[in-house]
């Protein structure tokens, strides 16, 4: 049984569609969370690929330590990059704050 649930909820490729939305993870695992628990009581994510850019968006609930998404998912998928939302700015889980205003995904 896994420990914890991700879904990417939100494509960033610049309005083209993917089939990326509502891609739960882990891929294979047995007993993952409602797609509606993680998207209601889970944490804001986004992945960047190397130039900066965010390819996805999406939550995660449960037991993890925050790169699991990018591991499961963001790295196959062209992204170097993983960040939380943290009130209205983002983070990334070495600390660094981006200097922007968080954008709804």
């Amino acid at each position: 049984m896994t420990k914890y649930t991700w879904v990417i909820t939100t494509p960033d490729y610049d309005g083209e569609s993917s089939s990326a939305i509502a891609k739960i993870g882990p891929s294979g695992a047995k007993g993952r969370l409602p797609l509606g628990t993680v998207v209601q009581d889970g944490e804001h994510f986004r992945l960047l690929d190397a130039e900066g850019r965010v390819r996805f968006a999406g939550y995660i609930e449960g037991e993890y330590t925050g790169y699991e998404p990018l591991n499961d998912y963001g790295r196959a998928n062209g992204c170097t990059e993983i960040q939380y939302s943290v009130g209205d700015l983002w983070t990334a889980l070495d600390g660094t704050i981006t200097s922007f205003q968080r954008q709804q995904h």
